[in-house]
């Protein structure tokens, strides 16, 4: 979903406000879509400028109740 994912992100930057933020997120881990969509929104410059991002690893195992899927976030600014 790369390619979908490059599209998004480009489309939710042209309808940013200067100065607002968009939030990248998806509930995928791989690197592909994860920091390498971070990486081409700077590579092709789409007015936004990285501010942060997080990934969050499967987790709870040990304790079933606690269980949750991992996912990742990326928040821009736009310029």
């Amino acid at each position: 979903l790369i390619k979908d994912q490059k599209n998004l992100l480009a489309a939710a930057a042209a309808f940013a406000r200067p100065g607002g933020c968009v939030v990248y997120s998806t509930c995928s881990i791989e690197p592909e879509e994860c920091n390498g969509i971070t990486r081409f929104a700077d590579k092709v410059n789409l007015g936004l400028s990285f501010r942060s991002e997080k990934i969050s690893r499967p987790g709870g195992v040990e304790h079933p109740d606690m269980w949750h899927d991992g996912g990742y976030h990326a928040i821009f600014s736009r310029v």
